[in-house]
């Protein structure tokens, strides 16, 4: 192989090196972040994970594992945690990983002291006979939109987001004051979360004048899997959800699309490629 040709193919796998040190980075989306607990690690494959929060009814025992002898930590009375695994022990106790970030409190508790936060999964399945889940609805590039927990919940991110490019929403729904809602299972690293398609920029929606459901204590509340299981693991904080985090608004995860990260690549292998055409026919 001569000079020219290797100077070529150089120049023609410097864009595709590139791009394998950009794959990394879109696996950030498809990750689920686990307990730094040793219980959980060599539990792993029997606990489910479940990524709701929940609210202790009183002063609640935190262990380093179930059933342990003694608690590691107590939670206040109504303080909220997240729980993202539930593990069965052999009587039938549902115990579930808790963590309050605010207190730097984390364990395992017994989900019988904990009540569930109504959210989006318990809107939709009290909703289940008014949702429209053939919904098509859309924002298009450059719309402005606030994201809510679930319909008229009064509960928002603070952020009002700008779209780059059209977000499609699964289900719809239309509330009692005929505000179209539409429903989103993921976007840009949010999952779970709402949208008022009839006025997306408006920061006031009210809450409903009639709260949801009574809440039901954890031990009645079936566990149920992710509908879509990401693909790794990793010891970091939960990804967030549509519901926000104990006293702060719905937090973020950086994401990169592969579009962004592909095409323009593409671009310089294309462009690369015309220009050693041209150099080269010069030279000769």
């Amino acid at each position: 192989m001569n000079l020219k040709k290797k100077f070529s193919h150089i120049i023609l796998l410097f864009p595709v090196f590139l791009l394998l040190l950009a794959a990394p980075l879109t696996a950030w989306a498809d990750v689920i972040w686990t307990p730094e607990n040793s219980f959980y690690e060599s539990h792993e494959n029997e606990c489910e994970y479940i990524d709701r929060q929940y609210t202790a009814k009183a002063d609640t025992s935190l262990y380093e594992e179930p059933l342990a002898p003694k608690a590691s930590d107590t939670l206040e009375g109504g303080a909220t945690v997240y729980v993202s695994f539930v593990y069965r022990d052999e009587g039938g106790q549902e115990w579930g990983y808790a963590e309050q970030y605010s207190a730097n409190q984390s364990g395992w508790a017994r989900m019988s002291d904990l009540t569930l936060v109504y959210d989006s999964k318990e809107f939709m399945k009290d909703h289940q006979a008014e949702l429209n889940e053939n919904a098509s609805e859309t924002l298009e590039a450059g719309d402005t939109f606030y994201i809510w927990t679930y319909p008229e919940s009064g509960k928002r991110d603070d952020s009002l987001y700008t779209l780059t490019s059209e977000l499609t929403f699964d289900t719809a729904y239309t509330d009692s004051s005929g505000r179209l809602w539409g429903h989103c299972v993921y976007w840009q690293a949010i999952k779970d979360f709402w949208v008022c398609l009839s006025a997306p920029g408006n920061p006031d929606i009210p809450a409903a004048v009639t709260p949801p459901a009574t809440e039901q204590p954890a031990a009645e509340t079936p566990v149920q899997p992710e509908q879509t299981q990401p693909a790794s693991t990793s010891s970091e904080p939960p990804v967030p959800t549509g519901e926000p985090a104990p006293n702060t608004p719905l937090s973020r995860q950086s994401s990169i699309s592969w579009p962004l990260i592909v095409l323009p690549i593409v671009g310089v292998i294309i462009l690369t490629c015309i220009l050693l055409k041209i150099f080269w026919k010069k030279k000769d």
